[in-house]
């Protein structure tokens, strides 16, 4: 008899890709029912996958109302959520969601999701959820974890995909994305005789945020590069929003003699699909189409600015590309084109590594570019979550031994009934302590996600597992001077 699980992501077209790996590691583990609960304009996305037994569509007023409640930062106005009076504004939408379920995972760490999750009954939880009281509920340990740690993309060192699958208990055994689409060969033959029958590329400007988009100019210059290198011609895409950029790029393009179509604003999901497939693979910015393409099994290259992400954000596929700068920002248009073309010395490369995907060093001279240094801090900080985790090579990251002074002075003050000092936090300051200072916050210091106040005897406990992760995962270093 099948389980019935319910799984809350609800906007973020490329969230929800990334999330379809759960439901996907469900389905091949168990006999499954899954009820997904998703935002009114992302839900186009999930209509007639296989993976989903049921929609729950949630209205977008619901959604902006709540949601800037977050799970992890208290809340001005109140610690707690609203449940009551959310239930009496939309009684429609509570009405329609399950009693009961036998798990339910929310993926969306903030007030609208968690009250949802809470308003089912359920044995096995893992994701936020409120209370009838409305008080924050955290239970599960990896879930604390991403809040103690993922929040902030500076640090996000664990693909959002192993989050999913870690935070809804799903097996780690072959993670894809997937998405499953109607046949669009004449579409895709159509558009494709706009060039000539030309194989090509894809180019996709736009992006969700405004400081994640590379500019036109960039895109253009790029393009015109790599078709010229390939000899193939270049197929444009994006939303509607995306058309002055487009209008540029498709300008630039045609100018300089490279064969091009502009479909920005004109396909659906399945045209785009079909787009993607015939192509010899994708540029983009950070955004939805990085992660459409993915799921079908097309190589992409993105461009990251604004924010360093790719450890939590490249297209969950081996082989997909990132080109970004340590500071976050724009790289040159050598440096993208040179990615797409596996010329440039300095850039990452997707690679599946003890189970999990990393963006390792790849390029000509991949072993002396400074990514190496951010690879390493990354292998201990999943060595100290799961230490029975081998990720390529023993690299054993260095960190400050003041951390270890942290926990050993708070396990003296914890034992002698006394206060914790505090200030000796700031040594999670620096940048190489936080992904392992990130596990002290979660095992250790007061954590409203917990359920409840610990005994002392099981903060001890906690202590004691990570100091022995730390020196399991690294080696310590004293501070300089």
């Amino acid at each position: 008899m099948a389980r019935d699980f319910v799984l809350v992501r609800m906007y973020r077209l490329g969230d929800l890709l990334m999330a379809s790996a759960l439901v996907r590691a469900w389905k091949a583990e168990e006999p499954t029912h899954v009820t997904w609960v998703v935002a009114e304009d992302c839900a186009q996305l999930l209509y007639g996958q296989p993976y989903v037994n049921r929609l729950i569509v949630v209205p977008m007023d619901f959604i902006a109302r709540y949601k800037q409640r977050t799970v992890w930062r208290e809340d001005e106005e109140a610690f707690g959520f609203p449940v009551e009076e959310a239930k009496q504004a939309f009684p429609s939408l509570f009405a329609a969601l399950p009693e009961r379920a036998d798990r339910v995972v929310n993926l969306q760490f903030n007030a609208a999701a968690a009250m949802l999750a809470g308003a089912i009954e359920a044995p096995e939880r893992a994701g936020p959820y409120a209370d009838a009281a409305g008080e924050r509920r955290v239970p599960d340990r990896w879930s604390q974890y991403y809040l103690a740690s993922g929040t902030d993309v500076r640090y996000g060192i664990t693909h959002w995909v192993d989050a999913f699958i870690n935070i809804g208990r799903a097996s780690r055994d072959d993670i894809s994305t997937e998405f499953f689409l109607r046949p669009e060969r004449d579409f895709a033959a159509s558009v494709r005789a706009q060039i000539g029958g030309a194989p090509y590329f894809v180019v996709q400007p736009g992006a969700y945020e405004e400081q994640k988009r590379w500019h036109a100019e960039g895109f253009a210059e790029a393009a015109i590069r790599v078709a010229r290198a390939t000899q193939t011609g270049i197929m444009l895409t994006g939303v509607a929003g995306d058309r002055i950029h487009g209008l540029r790029i498709h300008r630039s393009v045609t100018q300089a003699g490279v064969p091009s179509a502009n479909l920005i604003g004109t396909t659906d999901f399945h045209q785009l699909a079909a787009v993607l497939q015939a192509s010899h693979g994708l540029l983009s910015n950070d955004s939805f189409v990085q992660h459409f393409s993915s799921a079908l099994g097309v190589p992409s290259t993105t461009v990251y600015q604004g924010s360093p992400s790719p450890w939590m954000t490249l297209g969950y596929r081996e082989g997909n590309r990132a080109v970004c700068e340590d500071d976050a920002s724009a790289p040159s248009v050598e440096k993208v084109a040179g990615t797409v073309l596996g010329t440039h010395a300095d850039y990452l490369e997707a690679r599946r590594l003890g189970g999990y995907q990393f963006p390792m060093p790849a390029g000509p001279d991949a072993e002396t570019t400074g990514w190496q240094g951010r690879w390493v801090v990354g292998a201990g900080h999943l060595r100290a979550l799961a230490p029975d985790v081998t990720v390529g090579r023993d690299l054993r990251p260095v960190f400050d031994e003041r951390l270890l002074r942290v926990i050993r002075d708070a396990r003296a003050a914890i034992a002698a009934g006394q206060d914790v000092d505090m200030g000796q936090v700031e040594v999670s300051l620096s940048e190489q302590n936080h992904p392992l200072m990130a596990l002290f916050i979660m095992f250790f210091l007061e954590n409203r996600f917990a359920l409840g106040a610990e005994p002392v005897a099981r903060q001890l406990a906690n202590l004691d597992w990570l100091e022995g992760a730390l020196l399991r995962a690294g080696t310590p270093q004293q501070p300089t001077p």
